[in-house]
């Protein structure tokens, strides 16, 4: 803790009364609240309370609204950025029984994003494609240099994120972090892994209210946008398949229904 310089909790424009639970235990003169009047998504959230640090030097440890923080977490985060080379650390998430929660995968390919697209990964999830991708076997107690780690408790070197201006806010809900990953392997710095930060990630409490079409249209245009950035020759074949996504999200909806109902066991 003694190595926390400041913590800025935004408000994506909540319906409920977060923000006033919030303000009731904000004793510590170190915690910022910002409330916003529109709901700028992951990203855009993220940059907002990026902008209302007052250290500029410090690193910025980006967190979803879902996490529970550990004794030592902090410290052995900062610790994995001895490399030099590293920019952005991703910790050990676990499930609420302290099991190991996937967090750690490659960047999409356009074979990846077919099999998303069409929802062939239900069919056909042994595929090697699709368990290279999810990085199937990965070992979650060992620290390692890797393509990108989830953005649930991201921390990024202060020099990273001047050098890339924050995260693309386009992206109003998934792919921001691959999309900074990607970005910040171009520009010369790698992503770790470590088992030895551990963060209980209660995982998809917010997106899990949403399902089929609710859920599928903000997916698939951040998809496009990563797309469009990353692989851009196969842009027009998944603009194409859009309305063949968007189709396939109605009976997805059962998937993510069953997914809504163990987070609301889990919670």
């Amino acid at each position: 803790a003694s190595r926390l310089a400041e913590v800025v909790v935004v408000d994506n424009a909540s319906v409920d009364d977060s923000m006033e639970q919030a303000s009731a235990v904000a004793s510590d003169p170190r915690i910022k609240l910002v409330p916003l009047k529109t709901n700028l998504g992951f990203a855009g959230g993220n940059n907002r309370a990026a902008k209302a640090l007052t250290d500029t030097k410090s690193h910025v440890l980006l967190l979803n609204p879902d996490p529970e923080i550990h004794d030592s977490t902090l410290s052995r985060l900062l610790d994995a950025l001895e490399d030099s080379d590293v920019g952005i650390v991703g910790a050990r998430l676990q499930n609420p029984d302290g099991s190991p929660q996937a967090s750690v995968r490659k960047f999409p390919t356009v074979l990846n994003f077919l099999f998303l697209f069409l929802k062939l990964h239900r069919f056909f999830p042994s595929t090697s494609s699709w368990n290279g991708y999810m990085m199937t076997g990965f070992d979650y107690q060992k620290q390692q240099r890797v393509d990108q780690v989830m953005g649930a408790a991201f921390l990024v070197r202060r020099e990273v994120w001047d050098t890339l201006s924050a995260l693309d806010d386009t992206f109003f809900v998934w792919f921001e972090e691959v999309d900074f990953c990607k970005r910040a392997l171009k520009a010369g710095w790698t992503t770790m892994y470590t088992p030895h930060a551990t963060v209980t990630h209660y995982g998809g409490v917010s997106f899990n209210q949403l399902v089929g079409l609710q859920r599928t249209r903000p997916w698939i245009k951040s998809s496009l946008h990563y797309i469009r950035k990353h692989l851009p020759t196969a842009w027009p074949l998944f603009f194409i398949l859009t309305p063949i996504a968007l189709g396939l999200a109605l009976p997805a909806a059962w998937f993510h229904r069953i997914d809504r109902a163990r987070n609301a066991t889990r919670l």
